[in-house]
């Protein structure tokens, strides 16, 4: 408290937290793989591990767009049935042991969409182009060694909305196409090792027959998606935050000039997170 912060500081700031940030964030972002192959499994070469979560364990982020099966289609599942139990009403599409070898091989970003016929009855916001729904699938394996570990897929959009399978297991659905999420694995029936027996697959439905906006916005996998196994105690994504407390900040400028800036003195800087322990009973 009591700190003294010069606008034409700001700058050198946001770089240095940044900076900060990258190095402290027990990430490493790594490609795996891009082949054409419908199997997603990593190797060696694709896992890197940070500087360490806060169970002294190292954090594993791994870039997910690759080897997606996709297919559209002509609608989207209802959205019934409990979350985190086995949907009676499953499609065949969400069943693990469901043939897509026919499908076709994309990496995200993805827009399903893009590739209909134009039509001048079609939205003209929408670019005449159709709306529509499609599928899509992933088999992947987890290494051995992350059992034990907290494992989740983030999303950082999938437009427009979603439910997802996980080993015929319904893992949640999210409304919002330009909103991130993410879902836990290990506590949804996530296999782990090599081998057939193994193997994970993971089916998302997408119902981008409407959207938000008067633009075209597409529909899809629209961004990235990483899979990343952490410590059993771990900061989830998206509930840590700083700020700054300017209840007893005084500001005055530092010259007649606005490109001068101003000064403040008494402001307070507050970090707040939320940590989640798995290990606990």
């Amino acid at each position: 408290q009591g700190a003294q912060v010069h606008t034409g500081s700001w700058m050198m700031l946001a770089w240095i937290a940044f900076a900060t940030l990258v190095l402290a964030l027990p990430n490493a972002l790594v490609a795996a793989g891009g082949d054409t192959s419908s199997h997603f499994e990593l190797g060696p070469s694709d896992r890197n591990s940070g500087a360490g979560d806060l169970g002294g364990e190292p954090r594993d982020v791994v870039n997910f767009d690759f080897a997606w099966r996709f297919r559209l289609s002509a609608s989207s599942p209802p959205p019934k049935g409990v979350e985190g139990t086995v949907n009676i009403e499953m499609p065949d599409e969400a069943l693990p042991g469901f043939d897509d070898s026919a499908w076709d091989v994309v990496d995200a970003p993805h827009d399903m969409l893009i590739g209909g016929n134009y039509d001048p009855t079609n939205n003209k916001a929408q670019a005449f182009l159709p709306r529509g729904c499609g599928w899509y699938r992933k088999h992947f394996a987890l290494p051995e060694e992350w059992r034990g570990s907290t494992v989740w897929l983030y999303f950082e959009g999938i437009f427009h909305q979603t439910a997802m399978w996980l080993n015929g297991r319904r893992i949640g659905m999210h409304r919002g196409g330009y909103t991130s999420f993410w879902y836990r694995l290990d506590s949804k029936g996530a296999k782990y090792g090599s081998g057939p027996s193994n193997a994970n697959v993971l089916a998302v439905s997408v119902n981008a027959s409407s959207g938000t906006g008067w633009w075209y916005e597409g529909g899809g996998l629209a961004r990235h998606q990483y899979l990343v196994r952490a410590s059993p105690i771990f900061l989830p994504p998206d509930r840590s935050w700083a700020y700054a407390d300017m209840a007893n900040s005084k500001i005055v400028g530092n010259g007649a000039a606005p490109a001068d800036g101003l000064s403040a003195t008494g402001v307070a800087f507050a970090v707040e997170a939320v940590v989640k322990n798995t290990r606990a009973s």
